[in-house]
């Protein structure tokens, strides 16, 4: 068996490295909490992670979290110069942390043969680099994919697609991918990034089909409709054959989901409380919910970095006015910009009976509260997954890069959510007109109760799969039981 595939014979010690953005490191807190399990006791884990997220998880270790875990946090990684939420900028974020980390991998290759030296590497899947630090220290290397299945294959298949002309030859938005795994997709949701960062991707899915395997925060159950998962699998498969002394294929372990919600994560419930963002002015927003009727608020957020237009925030803002629904709006604003700048003058006075606006928001804990009817989101697959998990529709208005593609996922496969038309692409505003049309249907229409149906069904198969004895259960533990108790 090659060396990259065999965990040592010393004591586990696991190198945890992820990807700060908010989108990505909740994957790594969640696996923090299953390592906790007694049945891994003994094993070593080092987070390899900036000053805030070091800050982070040592907060939630002192008050109890991580109990029986060897866990050691080191900062190496400075503040970054690029938003990590941005993906177009990912080539140069991931390159900023790839110089930042040699001091430290020199300080690893001097010591790889101690005792308490890492067993293996467990990273964000963009820093892929990470690969050949694990062939120095003769270790395996565990990419994880905190993204779709399908964005993942985007990106294996892109670069080629590209070269051989076929975003060139089919420009029409209705014409799907003939790809397996991508073939609910269309031509035109296919993720920009990919094919901006040509180079970057070919070499990223070049160091993927040398992992060991590869951890992906999605259920079988969740992505069979789409075969994305088996898409990946056979892409990684042929690339990995192809390469010369390669002799073992990546396999694939669908792990999630991986979200702070009740019966979808380790973590005890009293716990499930976030340690940041929380002030005087969340928790009027959770007592705002709790005075509203069942099912009967739309909750609207658009991710941590990217938002939609400040023509397209006054033309939802009157939308809302015209619907006469109740909503919880998320809307970022900076210290020197209050909200009431981004909205038309007198929306909140005249709204405040049924709307509340903040800058942030516990999302999770939005999600789950028995008021929240609908969910108009940016489509980002975390946000997706807590959705899921919490049974709430959905209103697709994609922004950037693999969105396009979950929201597809989300409309016209799952069947769980409505679409905006026009959202996400180039040089559109989205009119007032079309937003109260899908807030009308989601709220109010039969159309919107057929989501919700669908929603909660899903939620019943995920539910299924992360407990005791179901897919991704399974996977996990027996990954986990590997690396760690049966190496």
């Amino acid at each position: 068996m090659d060396f990259k595939c065999c965990v040592s014979k010393r004591r586990a010690h696991l190198l945890l490295v992820p990807l700060d953005s908010q989108s990505h490191f909740p994957t790594f807190r969640q696996l923090l909490y299953y390592l906790a399990d007694k049945r891994y006791n003994g094993v070593i884990v080092t987070v390899i992670t900036t000053q805030q997220r070091v800050q982070e998880l040592s907060k939630l270790r002192s008050r109890g979290d991580f109990n029986g875990l060897d866990l050691r946090l080191q900062e190496v990684f400075g503040k970054s110069r690029i938003a990590p939420n941005v993906i177009t900028k990912v080539s140069a974020y991931c390159e900023q942390r790839k110089q930042e980390f040699k001091t430290y991998q020199e300080k690893l290759v001097q010591s790889k043969n101690d005792a308490e030296s890492p067993s293996c590497i467990i990273s964000d899947m963009f820093l892929c680099w990470l690969q050949e630090t694990a062939e120095k220290l003769e270790i395996p290397w565990y990419p994880v994919i905190a993204t779709a299945s399908w964005y993942t294959l985007s990106c294996m298949k892109g670069p080629d697609m590209k070269r051989e002309g076929f975003f060139q030859l089919n420009t029409s938005e209705k014409i799907n991918l003939a790809v397996p795994g991508l073939e609910f997709s269309r031509s035109s949701d296919f993720p920009s990034d990919v094919l901006e960062l040509e180079d970057f991707f070919t070499c990223h899915s070049q160091r993927l089909a040398k992992a060991c395997a590869i951890l992906v925060n999605t259920a079988e159950e969740l992505d069979a409709p789409t075969g994305g998962l088996n898409g990946l699998r056979l892409q990684v498969e042929k690339m990995a054959m192809a390469m010369a002394g390669h002799r073992q294929v990546p396999r694939v372990f669908a792990v999630g989901p991986m979200v702070s919600i009740p019966g979808f994560s380790s973590v005890p419930q009293s716990k499930l409380t976030p340690l940041q963002g929380f002030n005087d002015h969340t928790f009027e927003c959770l007592q705002w919910l709790d005075k509203q009727p069942t099912s009967s608020v739309l909750y609207i957020a658009f991710g941590s970095v990217i938002e939609i237009s400040s023509e397209e925030t006054v033309e939802l803002a009157y939308a809302l006015e015209i619907t006469n629904v109740k909503f919880l709006w998320v809307l970022k604003a900076s210290s020197s910009t209050p909200l009431s700048k981004l909205l038309p003058p007198g929306f909140e006075a005249r709204t405040k009976k049924r709307g509340f606006t903040t800058s942030w928001a516990p999302q999770t804990q939005i999600l789950m509260h028995a008021s929240i009817a609908g969910f108009m989101t940016h489509c980002g697959w975390n946000s997706i997954l807590e959705g899921l998990c919490s049974g709430v529709s959905f209103i697709a208005w994609p922004l950037a890069n693999d969105e396009q593609q979950n929201a597809r996922f989300l409309v016209d496969v799952v069947k769980v959510g409505l679409e905006i038309k026009n959202a996400g692409e180039d040089n559109s505003q989205i009119k007032r007109q079309e937003l109260g049309r899908v807030i009308q249907l989601l709220m109010y229409e039969k159309e919107g109760q057929e989501a919700k149906r669908n929603s909660l069904r899903m939620k019943k198969l995920v539910e299924a799969a992360v407990r005791d004895g179901g897919s991704s259960y399974q996977a996990l533990h027996s990954f986990l039981y590997e690396i760690t108790v049966g190496k």
